[in-house]
């Protein structure tokens, strides 16, 4: 399993309101196995959920999309990161 600093959406949404918009406490609560969640480490890239503990707040999930800087994780790698971390949802249901 990787485990890697990701963008904290959240703080970045905090500091620069009008060029980042992020996902509402309330869709990140209602979070489940199965949807889509898009994160960066400077690349943003697409994760499907594995897991969830702690009311959402920790998600585990696989990497959905190759990347370009491939050193240190790529397509179907499995990671952990925090709902913060979020900048962007798919439910399932709109995946297939």
């Amino acid at each position: 399993m990787v485990k890697f600093k990701f963008v904290n959406f959240w703080k970045m949404h905090k500091d620069h309101p009008n060029k980042f918009d992020i996902p509402d406490e309330k869709d990140l609560t209602h979070l489940k196995v199965g949807d889509w969640v898009k994160i960066s480490n400077g690349e943003r890239f697409w994760v499907e959920i594995t897991s969830l503990k702690n009311h959402n707040k920790y998600i585990t999930g696989i990497i959905k999309n190759e990347l370009l800087d491939k050193k240190d994780y790529n397509l179907g790698d499995i990671v952990n990161f925090k709902s913060r971390n979020v900048c962007q949802i798919k439910k399932a249901e709109d995946t297939h």
